[in-house]
């Protein structure tokens, strides 16, 4: 039995708040946002929680910075099948 619930914000400052009041698995973010940018919404999110970047802009962003914050990145357009992957990986996450 899978229970999946999914959030989508048009704002990367809804999603903040949001990251800063709720407990969830998988945070995908695009990385150029207007009000933050995906590394801060990152930088939000708990520790447990299996971080996602999405970019057509991998190159200005730091490697370094996203593996110190266990942070997993793919260029646009996004391999869907490996994203779906990583979420079903998730579920089956004992906690």
């Amino acid at each position: 039995d899978s229970n999946i619930n999914v959030q989508t914000f048009n704002s990367a400052i809804e999603a903040k708040d949001y990251i800063l009041k709720n407990k969830f698995d998988v945070l995908i973010t695009d990385y150029k946002m207007p009000g933050c940018d995906g590394i801060q919404l990152i930088e939000a999110a708990p520790v447990d929680v299996r971080k996602i970047l999405v970019s057509g802009y991998i190159s200005e962003i730091a490697e370094e910075k996203l593996q110190k914050l266990n942070a997993m990145y793919f260029e646009k357009p996004v391999p869907l099948r490996a994203l779906a992957k990583i979420i079903a990986e998730q579920q089956t996450r004992v906690y």
